[in-house]
């Protein structure tokens, strides 16, 4: 399980989500604890969704290996077109060589 990590605009608040964006850990800090519910109810919610949204952000990492798939896939595909365009032309061959 990989977390992310997010604070709110003051790092009053550190909220932390799993992958699939759902909390984990919240860290609030004893002076916003202080303030009126209203206060603490807006930053608790920006830090825990700004952490879901980077939680289901795709990473560099995940987007390089989604290029490289995709390359890969391409790739074989063009491979296995070839392939059977020599196997077509090989059963070709042995019905007109049958035929004879």
């Amino acid at each position: 399980m990989s977390a992310v990590f997010e604070s709110g605009s003051d790092d009053r608040v550190r909220a932390v989500v799993d992958s699939a964006g759902r909390l984990v850990d919240i860290t609030i800090s004893p002076e916003l604890l202080r303030s009126p519910a209203r206060n603490v109810a807006q930053a608790v919610f920006e830090a825990v969704t700004g952490a879901q949204r980077a939680a289901s952000r795709p990473s560099d990492g995940t987007v390089a290996l989604e290029r490289q798939l995709a390359d890969a896939l391409a790739e074989v595909t063009v491979d296995a077109d070839r392939r059977l365009a020599e196997l077509a032309t090989l059963v070709g061959d042995l019905r007109r060589h049958e035929g004879r």
